[in-house]
């Protein structure tokens, strides 16, 4: 009859306990001698029965030596009844590496519950143990590793706990490492700022998505740290979710960028917006929702008669009058909130939102009355004004650029207005200004390619009535187009700094005509020319003259220049002394216009020259005008006290030469003799009027 499984089950149990040869099962009394012993602990003992085992202890066999897992009864005294777990190191035996196993051991009891020995299984963990020892010095290496990074380094579980943190971490919260593990960032920092954090920690496991973005730490001392932070959502098997965390600090880059910006866009001269920050402004005004319903303008401010200051007192001066102006503007209430600039040099501008043309106007009056509160400067009082354009959007241009361009358009209009004004831009102004620009690039391209000519009037000698010189005057032939007067094209040549190689073209077209003339037989002829401004403040002009001369083999004696008055009194001492200088080669100096300007006939005595003409104005009333006739002929008597010679320009008549005759006046000028002709035809003239 077959055994029943209740008498099967155990033997089926002692044949698997005895004979497995990887599962260690032992039974010992209370002395520690085994009881019982599996194949497995004989294998492991180096036994090859378990009768070799039974009645000895661990400490008999040297595999087990003095190792931990020595049973301890005190460990089940006192009514204590829990498994008792222990890792035992065997040590190694031929042919044997070391190992270490598990060991679970449990007490055994008699009837009455008295502690008659222990039972134990041990299994072999020696691989998992290898295996666990690496993981912490992969994990003691990396953490080594990620405290030296330049980064910031962290990992949060799923409510925002620190489970990691690299030493950069630590230093930064100011904390050591085990008081910042298992708190949240609510429990280390700020409440706002924490707040911020963790919920991007939420949104990273909510979106289980990767994350980059600028962050903010204010550390224990108050400074505020900026990072670069990529957070990633970090999920392993068997772990709830968690955050790993990169953070680079870019609080210096930032600082850096910001600095560069602000050099970028700054007036390093008066710490306002330069003119790049200023067209950005205006740019994201123009474009704001509804603007074409409000309008604004862009008013250019220009300190009048600036280079003067720099160049009376000083560029240093001149420097901190434009950061006090640029103050105290920027002080004004008038211009509260608004955005102001140095555009460059002494040159301002105003963006006005939300304003029309009579609001401007009297921001303009505003403002040009604050420029003329005088300004103390270095022991200077200074009396500042200012000339002003506007230009209005969308009435005058809808681009940044082109309402920038208009109002410095309608700044040069209040300029050439006399100054000290405002003026708004206007359709007709923006084509004066077209057509000037065009007139200076033509200009430009005359004096290019010399594209000019001289023309000469006669200057007659009243007692005998022959020619003694003519007065060369420029002219700018334009084939098929309108002519410019002389008087247009010179001061705009002299604006665009062009005059001084016009004024050499002239001396040396004059001093060839005047050797042209001496070899054909008229060598009494001599030859006047104006001198400019900026001629006479070049200092190379004597060395200029005077190598004219000499080139065409002309006297001196045969070149006489013209300046008028008022260039005189304009920085006299040096415009004397270059005219000494021509006085001293020996060339003939005239005063031109004389009457128009401020000078007075005792000025006349201290300056080199021989000669006085009388402007126009003085002639042509004078037979019509008894006080004209006789102010003309006291001047005429006062020039001879001075030993000047007299000569009358504008002469149109007859009565006018009688009267010039009586008056002893030598010299006439004027289209009763004849207007300025041609080279080939003032010659004609001359030779039919000499004679």
């Amino acid at each position: 009859m077959a055994p029943s499984d209740s008498t099967a089950a155990p033997w089926r149990l002692d044949t698997l306990l005895l004979n497995s040869p990887s599962l260690v099962v032992y039974a010992t009394d209370v002395e520690g001698r085994y009881s019982f012993a599996s194949q497995g602990l004989c294998t492991l003992l180096g036994c090859s029965h378990p009768a070799q085992v039974l009645g000895r202890s661990a400490a008999d066999f040297a595999a087990l030596g003095e190792t931990p897992g020595r049973l301890r009864l005190s460990r089940f005294d006192g009514g204590r009844r829990a498994a008792v777990h222990e890792l035992i190191e065997v040590l190694p035996s031929p042919g044997r590496e070391t190992c270490v196993l598990l060991d679970i051991q449990l007490p055994l009891l008699d009837g009455s519950g008295r502690l008659i020995g222990v039972a134990g299984i041990a299994v072999d963990v020696s691989e998992d143990m290898r295996s666990t020892d690496s993981v912490i010095a992969q994990n003691r290496l990396l953490d080594t590793v990620l405290s030296h990074v330049d980064a910031h380094v962290f990992q949060k579980d799923d409510r925002g706990r620190y489970l990691y943190v690299n030493r950069r971490v630590a230093d930064l919260y100011g904390r050591p490492v085990h008081e910042i593990l298992g708190r949240t960032d609510l429990e280390l920092l700020p409440g706002e700022l924490a707040e911020t954090l963790m919920a991007t920690d939420r949104q990273v496991l909510k979106d289980n998505e990767r994350l980059a973005r600028q962050e903010s730490i204010t550390d224990t001392e108050g400074r505020v740290h900026h990072f670069w932070s990529i957070k990633a959502p970090l999920r392993l098997p068997g772990q709830a979710p968690s955050v790993i965390g990169f953070a680079s600090e870019i609080t210096e880059l930032l600082a850096l960028q910001e600095s560069l910006l602000r050099q970028r866009t700054t007036d390093e001269l008066t710490g306002l917006s330069n003119r790049l920050r200023f067209e950005a402004c205006l740019i994201e005004a123009i474009e704001q929702p509804r603007r074409q319903d409000t309008g604004l303008a862009v008013m250019l401010i220009d300190v009048d008669h600036f280079r003067f200051i720099n160049s009376t007192h000083g560029p240093i001066l001149g420097d901190q009058v434009l950061r006090d102006i640029g103050a105290r503007l920027s002080q004004s209430p008038v211009l509260h909130d608004m955005q102001l600039a140095r555009l460059a040099g002494n040159r301002f501008a105003v963006l006005l939102p939300d304003i029309d043309a009579s609001q401007a106007a009297r921001h303009a009056q505003a403002l040009r009355e604050l420029i003329a509160i005088p300004l103390a400067v270095q022991a200077q009082r200074l009396r500042l004004t200012a000339s002003i354009g506007i230009s209005l959007y969308p009435a005058d241009a809808t681009g940044a650029q082109d309402l920038i361009t208009h109002a410095e358009v309608a700044m040069y209009r209040a300029k050439e207005s006399g100054r000290d004004q405002h003026c708004f831009y206007s359709h007709q102004i923006g084509a004066a200004v077209a057509e000037r620009a065009r007139l200076e690039a033509e200009l430009r391209e005359a004096v290019a390619t010399d594209s000019f000519e001289l023309h000469y009037q006669p200057k007659v000698e009243v007692a005998s009535g022959r020619v003694t010189g003519v007065e060369a005057l420029l002219r700018w032939p334009r084939p098929g187009r309108e002519s410019i007067s002389p008087a247009v094209f010179v001061p705009l040549a002299e604006r665009l700094g062009l005059v001084v190689a016009m004024g050499a073209w002239v001396i040396d077209q004059a001093c060839g005509q005047l050797a042209s003339w001496q070899a054909g037989g008229l060598a009494d002829i001599a030859i006047a020319v104006n001198l400019s401004p900026g001629q006479l403040r070049d200092r190379a002009l004597p060395p200029l003259v005077l190598d004219r001369l000499q080139h065409h083999g002309v006297p001196p004696e045969r070149l006489e220049m013209e300046v008028t008055e008022s260039l005189l009194m304009d920085n006299s001492e040096h415009a004397i002394s270059v005219l000494q200088e021509l006085r001293d080669l020996g060339i003939s100096l005239a005063i031109d216009d004389f009457g128009t300007g401020y000078s007075s006939l005792s000025y006349l005595k201290q300056l080199p020259v021989q000669t006085l003409k009388l402007d126009k104005s003085f002639i042509t009333k004078i037979g019509s005008d008894e006080r004209e006739a006789d102010l003309c002929a006291g001047i005429v008597g006062l020039s001879h006290k001075l030993g000047l010679t007299v000569v009358a320009e504008g002469v149109e008549d007859a009565v006018q030469v009688e009267l010039l005759r009586a008056m002893h006046c030598e010299v006439i000028q004027g289209f009763y003799f004849s207007r300025p002709l041609p080279a080939e035809e003032v010659e004609r003239f001359i030779r039919r009027q000499n004679g």
